[in-house]
């Protein structure tokens, strides 16, 4: 049992961010901006009259903070 942290570490991680970068099925079930996932969100700043990079990367930074500090 003790051989198996480091691969049960490894697992946890990368289910943590395949989670965490979830994106189609709180797109399904949310129909408000207010109830939506920090994905969604990010996907709102680019529109068809264009994008608007500054917040896009300011928000895309906050979103990945949790997944660094993991």
């Amino acid at each position: 049992m003790p051989n198996l942290r480091g691969t049960i570490a490894s697992l946890a991680i990368l289910i943590f961010i395949s989670t965490w970068n979830e994106y189609f099925w709180p797109l399904l079930l949310s129909r408000t901006a207010e109830n939506s996932v920090v994905q969604i969100g990010i996907q709102m700043f680019m529109t068809a009259e264009g994008n608007q990079w500054g917040p896009l990367m300011a928000a895309s930074t906050l979103a990945s903070l949790p997944v660094l500090v993991i």
